[in-house]
């Protein structure tokens, strides 16, 4: 495995000032170097290892892809996650358009109808039900993270028409939805907002995007939207207003690879507020203070996993597929005594370095 060996690299104090030298891991002492037994210490940093898991997405993807890191490359599903919670059924809307709305106002567990706006982490997993709608955040999955977990809707669950085994879909991380709108090649001009069929929304445009000829798209940081921290702004006009599609132009906009997230609203409680104004969807980052990532946006701004919420809000969830995924192999910390190595841990592993005079 080639190493990056220019990250860190530093002399002991123990040659100076220090008599031993301690490397504790979980609590315990697992490393003591008394001065002169030890000169280095190094610290390495892996490369990044690209895994290339599909090169097309199973049943319920869209076939293009988008980056979400250096790197490292998703499929979308074809439309935001619904649940019947009479029958525990989960799927994918029909369409990217498509959305429950006032529907989710009869959230239950014995509602025979879909929903479509959940709370964070309410994945089933642990009694954190889809159907929960109770406004006490204690109730929901109280984590820092749910991805690469069980409260990540797609890892927990079969999606019937997703391939219809778990674990085979999950949620973009905080971070991935920024680098998605900030950081890709091209950035500035693979998303707008828009409206498909008189359904207000947010369009994503693949990697690779080529236009349809005779179809027009004009990017919202052309019309006026301006970023600013973590959001993008423009108080001037309705950005939805920048593309207006039909059902046929949308149609092949769609096949050349278009994304569309719908203003689906969100739910507080059992009420559905803002339908076909605001869109929300949840990422898969939290914090430790019971609130959780978004990723929102309505006529004047956009915030791509930048804002933050408490956990029961009933927000929309869209699920992708890895097609590239890239993973960071551990950090070592190797230390040495005469340029030969005598000792190695994983730097996750080790909770401190504390030195004694």
């Amino acid at each position: 495995m080639k190493r990056i060996t220019t990250i860190i690299s530093f002399l002991l104090f123990a040659f100076f000032s220090y008599s031993q030298m301690y490397v504790w891991q979980n609590g315990a002492l697992v490393g003591d170097y008394a001065k002169g037994t030890i000169d280095s210490v190094k610290f390495v940093k892996p490369e990044p290892q690209l895994q290339t898991l599909r090169n097309e997405p199973t049943e319920g993807g869209l076939s293009h892809i988008f980056s979400i890191a250096e790197g490292a490359t998703i499929f979308f599903s074809q439309g935001n996650l619904r649940y019947k919670p009479s029958t525990k059924e989960w799927a994918f809307a029909s369409s990217q358009t498509s959305r429950v709305g006032t529907g989710n106002a009869s959230i239950a567990e014995e509602h025979t109808g879909w929903i479509d706006l959940f709370g964070w982490g309410t994945s089933g997993y642990n009694n954190v039900a889809p159907h929960l709608s109770v406004q006490d955040y204690t109730k929901y999955a109280n984590v820092e993270n749910i991805a690469g977990t069980n409260y990540d809707w797609g890892v927990y669950n079969k999606i019937s028409n997703g391939g219809n085994e778990a674990g085979l879909w999950r949620t973009l991380t905080a971070d991935e939805w920024l680098y998605l709108f900030y950081s890709r090649e091209n950035a500035d001009s693979l998303f707008a907002f828009g409206v498909v069929n008189s359904v207000k929304g947010l369009i994503l445009l693949p990697d690779n995007w080529q236009q349809p000829e005779g179809i027009d798209f004009y990017p919202s940081m052309t019309k006026g939207l301006m970023p600013e921290g973590k959001y993008f702004w423009n108080m001037a006009s309705d950005n939805y207003e920048h593309n207006t599609y039909s059902n046929e132009q949308w149609a092949r906009m769609e096949e050349a690879g278009a994304v569309f997230l719908p203003a689906a609203g969100y739910r507080r409680g059992t009420e559905v507020e803002e339908l076909n104004e605001y869109g929300a969807y949840w990422t898969a980052s939290g914090r430790t203070d019971n609130f959780a990532y978004r990723t929102i946006f309505y006529s004047s701004i956009l915030s791509p996993g930048g804002s933050n919420i408490t956990y029961y809000y009933g927000y929309s969830v869209r699920l992708v597929q890895d097609a590239v995924k890239v993973t960071q192999p551990q950090g070592e910390m190797i230390v040495y005594k005469t340029n030969s190595e005598i000792d190695k841990y994983f730097v996750n592993q080790v909770d401190s370095i504390t030195y004694k005079k």
